[in-house]
């Protein structure tokens, strides 16, 4: 990508159909100063104090890539709304096993999200491994 190129815009998607993203992806827990609901990498998730994550209870979703392990988050998941789970290139199916194991190991019931390189061929398998949510940069 040139420097005067910016990457596609990410849509949200969900079974009713495309609509405005409530969440933003932040780096760090500084993001938590508004009053936004923030998704943060599973490292900058797990360096928050408890006081924290009671304060910003609803509003704290958590990113986990592919190589990253989802045991780090159960004692958490309680509390979390929003689970993404990266997709950094459409042949990496590692994220649909950690979407299967929420829901049907570990009884999770909040949102979980598709985030990178979601193909609309790959819907169909991802509804039926738990995803609800897809953020779709995929001009088709």
């Amino acid at each position: 990508m040139s420097e005067t190129e910016t990457a596609p815009a990410a849509r949200l998607w969900t079974q009713e159909g495309f609509r405005e993203d409530e969440w933003v992806h932040a780096e760090t827990a500084e993001a938590l100063a508004g009053n936004r609901r923030v998704i943060l990498p599973l490292t900058a998730f797990l360096a928050l104090d408890e006081d924290t994550r009671a304060l910003n209870a609803g509003r704290i979703g958590v990113h986990i890539l592919p190589g990253e392990a989802i045991e780090a988050i159960l004692p958490h998941l309680p509390a979390l709304p929003l689970v993404s789970l990266a997709f950094p290139a459409f042949n990496d199916g590692r994220s649909y096993s950690k979407a299967e194991l929420l829901r049907t190991r570990h009884g999770y019931g909040g949102v979980v999200r598709a985030s990178g390189d979601v193909l609309i061929d790959q819907i169909p398998l991802m509804l039926r491994t738990g995803f609800t949510e897809f953020e779709v940069t995929n001009p088709t």
